[in-house]
């Protein structure tokens, strides 16, 4: 049986990547949404569902409907 050794670990680059830049990683507009903005969708969300339950009914009312109005 052949007998391997433990691989060496690689260091941690301490420069970044060039043409890299954590900003540059970063979506202004990824991730989850502050907490004002997730307040506000949920009240654009209820909202429409709200009139359009109250419109078509609830069984007539789909989360694509829900979801397509501004």
């Amino acid at each position: 049986m052949r007998k391997t050794r433990p691989a060496k670990p690689v260091p941690a680059s301490k420069e970044p990547t060039p043409g890299r830049s954590r900003a540059a990683v970063r979506s202004p507009r990824g991730g989850r949404p502050t907490k004002d903005e997730a307040e506000q969708l949920g009240s654009r969300i209820l909202t429409a569902a709200a009139e359009l339950f109250a419109r078509r009914g609830f069984a007539a009312t789909s989360i694509a409907a829900i979801t397509s109005r501004r």
